[in-house]
């Protein structure tokens, strides 16, 4: 099959798509904004006309007609549904697949009429739409999608990659936290940091690492001075995915609170690598944390409680452990990567070979 996918080249999310299908021997197209060099895709960048993101979109219309009228991929999945989901409904192509990353669904949608009608126009040009928690199913159908055209599918775990091997659960002179969420107002990392100054205060040994960079940075670094925790935080920007797989072999508890959220592909990396999740209580966490038996679920806006969360999971070892068992268990089950792309590849062959190709110029 030619499968085109618009998202972002760069997107590790996008990328697991790319490498899964390449491998299975298909010809691999993306369409982004941002440059990327693949061995595995030809990519097309969009044309940037313009300083708003948005509105190269909508002026790259014309230009993404002729490079799919070029292409005649069998199946065009679009990633992120009100940007490249939008773009690919408005050149009407069939047959067309949407992915719902979160942000997406949950929030942008909020923002205006304007956006959830757009929003509404896309699912309605969808053959099918993949969706990463079944929490989101409802939000779904509130947007007029189809039930029938809706596929709940988490993103998937590498198992090979992420994985427990080789992990002690024992004392340590100090922990190693975790924090792996863009830095905007969504993550509440404000509240992370300010549960690290209680524990400093209560004398536990622990860095914090922060990954990741968005428009909260500078505030949050102005936080950590603030609170005399430039020795306990590190602030490490964007890592490579190597570096991100030692980060994940190294920390001892990996912690997101984030207000809104799908299935997190870092917490079930996470989980599949040992570390001990304390995340926001929130839908998409809840069908993955079972609060006090393989991790903890918090108040969105409680230092305190984050606080002595870490404390316990500190001092608990065995629980630490037993949590990681269950984890690597659940994540085999259920987010396993190969599970979850063989269920997309079946599809993928569905749509392939009931839908004929079609685009409206």
């Amino acid at each position: 099959m030619k499968i085109c996918y618009l998202g972002d080249a760069l997107s590790p999310h996008v990328m697991k798509f790319v490498n899964y299908f390449a491998q299975m021997g298909n010809e691999i197209f993306i369409v982004s904004l941002r440059k990327a060099e693949h061995n595995n895709a030809m990519v097309y960048l969009i044309p940037r006309r313009t300083p708003y993101k948005d509105m190269n979109y909508l002026l790259s219309l014309y230009w993404l007609k002729r490079i799919i009228k070029s292409i005649q991929p069998d199946i065009l999945h679009a990633h992120y549904m009100t940007s490249f989901g939008l773009l690919g409904a408005l050149i009407r192509f069939h047959p067309f697949i949407l992915s719902a990353w979160g942000t997406d669904l949950l929030l942008v949608p909020k923002k205006s009429f304007l956006h959830r009608w757009l929003l509404r126009f896309t699912l309605k040009r969808a053959d099918l739409i993949f969706a990463d928690a079944s929490f989101m199913k409802e939000e779904l159908l509130r947007y007029g999608a189809v039930a029938e055209k809706i596929l709940i599918c988490p993103f998937g775990v590498n198992l090979t990659i992420f994985n427990k091997i080789g992990r002690e659960f024992k004392d340590k002179d100090h922990y190693e936290i975790l924090s792996m969420r863009t830095l905007i107002k969504n993550s509440n990392i404000d509240v992370i940091i300010k549960s690290m100054s209680i524990l400093k205060d209560r004398g536990v040994n622990f860095i914090l690492n922060i990954t990741n960079r968005g428009a909260e940075e500078e505030r949050l670094k102005r936080l950590t001075h603030d609170l005399e925790l430039n020795a306990f935080i590190n602030f490490l920007g964007f890592l490579k995915r190597e570096d991100t797989y030692r980060y994940f072999k190294s920390s001892d508890i990996y912690i997101s609170l984030t207000r809104s959220d799908g299935a997190s592909v870092t917490l079930l990396e996470a989980m599949a690598s040992g570390l001990l999740p304390i995340v926001s209580d929130i839908p998409a966490n809840r069908e993955w944390i079972d609060d006090g038996v393989n991790g903890f679920l918090v108040p969105l806006n409680d230092p305190v409680v984050l606080a002595d969360k870490i404390t316990l999971a500190i001092k608990c070892k065995d629980f630490r452990k037993r949590a990681a068992d269950i984890n690597q268990d659940l994540i085999k089950r259920r987010g396993e990567l190969q599970k979850t792309m063989g269920i997309i590849n079946h599809q993928y062959k569905l749509l392939f070979a009931s839908s004929k190709k079609t685009m409206l110029f």
